[in-house]
């Protein structure tokens, strides 16, 4: 697998008085130099970029940090592949079935669910010492982030919204990253609810740190 060179940014912390937790993580470097070292067309770049997102994001929220995490999104879409791995020191390597694999147009440019297609999502912990533990799930939408959704929902008993997003350019990435928004004890229905509605009123995760950075 191809190797990034750099981490990012990334964030966590509590909010609504300690009923949930979030992670946000800005990877814009970090997907712009696996575009250019597997030479990624946009498609796979963003199918890339989400996962490596998502992956950075459940390695920091894990109750107890594993010394690596792994994605691995295996469709019958154009891309077919993308496998992600994201290492507690920081490091971040991935790799993609087929680079040049094209997409509808959409919202950010282009959609990945019809190139990702329908097959599993597997997600691998591997302990400081050694064990590992993996599950999966079925690709709910090829999105990736209700996807991994789904997955801690499922596996992990987790309730969670997670958006991941990357905004691709003619000239390189313009934004990638993500958020992860948990419920912990104590989360009533009603503070649900009110999240759903606000985030359902945001724009795009890639457009919004496009803003910021």
């Amino acid at each position: 697998m191809n190797e990034p060179s750099c981490a990012g940014r990334l964030e966590v912390g509590l909010a609504a008085d300690g009923r949930l937790r979030w992670a946000a993580v800005d990877l814009t470097a970090v997907v712009e130099d696996a575009r250019r070292r597997l030479d990624l067309a946009p498609v796979p770049a963003m199918a890339f970029g989400r996962c490596a997102a998502a992956a950075t994001m459940l390695l920091r929220l894990a109750e107890k940090t594993p010394r690596r995490l792994e994605i691995d999104v295996r469709g019958d879409g154009p891309v077919g592949r993308v496998l992600v791995e994201a290492r507690s020191d920081g490091g971040i390597r991935g790799l993609v079935g087929d680079v040049h694999a094209t997409g509808s147009a959409g919202a950010d440019d282009y959609r990945v669910g019809p190139a990702v297609g329908k097959g599993l999502l597997r997600v691998r912990r591997v302990e400081e010492g050694g064990g590992a533990y993996e599950s999966q799930v079925e690709l709910v939408t090829g999105e990736i982030g209700t996807d991994v959704a789904h997955y801690l929902e499922q596996s992990e008993q987790r309730q969670s919204a997670v958006l991941v997003g990357v905004l691709a350019r003619p000239s390189g990435i313009a934004s990638a990253g993500g958020l992860i928004l948990e419920a912990l004890p104590g989360a009533s229905e009603r503070l649900l609810g009110e999240v759903e509605q606000r985030l359902g009123g945001l724009e795009s995760i890639s457009r919004l740190l496009g803003r910021v950075g």
